[in-house]
């Protein structure tokens, strides 16, 4: 089934009104791999904010941004 790609962070509200993840997945058209791996993220990021761990971006730094290291800061 193919479909445009949307960010995860825009199935977010209507996956958590959904009530199974059978639901769920006919309904947005994931298979329940998929779905399993988002909930796994969500959740893991949600017990990182509740213990007060910043959350970091992945993958590699923009070109016009400079990160120095911390011996240099």
């Amino acid at each position: 089934m193919s479909r445009s790609y949307r960010h995860i962070k825009e199935y977010k509200k209507e996956i958590l009104k959904l009530k199974s993840n059978r639901e769920i997945c006919q309904k947005m058209g994931f298979e329940l791999k998929q779905l399993k791996n988002i909930i796994t993220r969500y959740n893991t990021n949600h017990r990182k904010l509740a213990a007060g761990i910043t959350i970091k971006s992945n993958g590699r730094h923009l070109k016009g941004e400079v990160v120095l290291p911390p011996s240099i800061q």
